[in-house]
């Protein structure tokens, strides 16, 4: 088993596929990709397979040994001619324009329920991804029960 087979294992997403992995002191950087050929559009759902352009898309996700994992997701944008229009391909892991999972997401709201992000601040490191919510009770709506 290889070190990106292993990571595809670990993480458990199942619609991304694990190109390489950067250890670094504080931090693991996974560099991954859509297991997907094609996508629907999501305005006339029609079948599309041409992309556009891509970029990559840097996502927060929970900690593994301790270390910080960063996931740089190579997002695909695709050109639909039928609605002339150009769409991101999604994920059920990553909210459109959210730079953390939906998993890493639920444990900061956890850790912070009863509590403020600066708080939850010295257990998780207080980044640019979750300036969002400094200083805010993290009771956001989205969570709610």
């Amino acid at each position: 088993m290889t070190e990106a087979e292993l990571f595809e294992q670990i993480l458990g997403i199942k619609e991304i596929r694990v190109d390489r992995v950067d250890w670094q002191e504080q931090a693991l950087h996974i560099y991954c990709s859509s297991i997907f050929e094609e996508t629907l559009c999501p305005h006339c759902l029609k079948k599309r397979q041409v992309v556009h352009q891509t970029y990559e898309r840097q996502i927060r996700d929970l900690p593994i040994t301790g270390k910080e994992v960063y996931l740089h997701l190579s997002q695909r944008q695709f050109y639909c001619p039928d609605c002339d229009r150009r769409f991101n391909e999604r994920f059920n892991f990553v909210a459109p324009q959210r730079a953390m999972t939906c998993r890493y997401e639920r444990y900061v709201y956890e850790c912070c329920k009863a509590s403020t992000i600066q708080k939850i601040g010295f257990g998780q490191p207080v980044t640019k991804f979750t300036n969002g919510v400094r200083g805010k009770n993290c009771k956001s709506a989205r969570f709610r029960t």
